[in-house]
């Protein structure tokens, strides 16, 4: 059992990427309500699991809009080892879990990298280069346009050379 959330009646994107990742709230897809129509245009990502397809589903959602919370209403989630979050000791699913976040990550940093504090892109850009590391996966991410938006030129020369590295790892895939 865990502490119910509790926000604002009006959070912004922004406000929902720090609670969610900098401050580590926990949600679960049962506790969002979507637009119809939003869905109609927008759907779900897939993600190995719909790991993250719940976040991806609120930050899209809600990017020309605001995230309406309501705190007065409650839902229950069990979480057993029965259940793909409560599943810690399944490798497989671990591992899709793992390819599901580098995926998200990937996304956000490509897409919505203006929805993330800037002091976190950084470090969000050394956990993904790590996972592509460990996973052996190419790095999808567009330095060029995170470090022209983060307004670092020089970091732009390091591109090459990192991304040279990561592919040449991947390929070595067991």
């Amino acid at each position: 059992y865990t502490e119910f959330t509790s926000y604002d009646k009006i959070i912004s994107t922004e406000v929902f990427w720090k609670n969610k990742f900098i401050d580590y709230h926990r949600s679960s897809l049962s506790e969002h309500i979507f637009n119809r129509n939003k869905y109609n245009k927008v759907g779900f990502r897939k993600y190995p699991l719909a790991w993250h397809t719940d976040d991806m589903a609120v930050i899209e959602y809600s990017i020309s809009n605001e995230i309406y919370f309501i705190s007065s209403t409650h839902v229950l989630v069990r979480f057993t080892e029965k259940s793909i979050s409560g599943d810690i000791n399944n490798d497989t699913n671990n591992k899709e879990k793992d390819l599901a976040s580098l995926q998200f990550f990937t996304d956000m940093l490509n897409l919505y990298k203006n929805y993330i504090p800037k002091d976190m892109i950084e470090q969000l850009l050394i956990r993904n280069a790590d996972k592509c590391w460990e996973l052996k996966q190419e790095n999808k991410v567009n330095l060029y346009g995170v470090y022209c938006y983060l307004g670092q030129p020089i970091s732009l020369l390091k591109i090459p050379y990192k991304n040279y590295i990561l592919s040449h790892h991947a390929k070595k895939k067991n």
